[in-house]
């Protein structure tokens, strides 16, 4: 899989959206290993701190909503 490529598409127009490269075997093993690292860090972290962190990629996603309403409506060939 490493050095292959599949694409996103608007399925109306046939354009492509977007070029990704496959993950290989050890590039998945080490972000799931990460992630689980993560999670351990995660959980010991005071609540109101995740929550604040929390919030905080709420405003990124907020900020972005137009953005990401147009690349899911273009990925599914809806307009807006």
């Amino acid at each position: 899989s490493k050095g292959m490529k599949f694409q996103t598409q608007d399925p109306r127009t046939g354009q492509t959206l977007k070029t990704y490269s496959y993950l290989g075997d050890n590039d998945i093993k080490l972000s799931l290993f990460q992630a689980s690292q993560q999670q351990v860090f995660w959980k010991q972290v005071r609540l109101e701190l995740r929550i604040e962190q929390l919030k905080i990629v709420e405003n990124k996603l907020r900020g972005m909503k137009h953005e990401l309403a147009a690349l899911m409506s273009a990925e599914m060939g809806k307009s807006l």
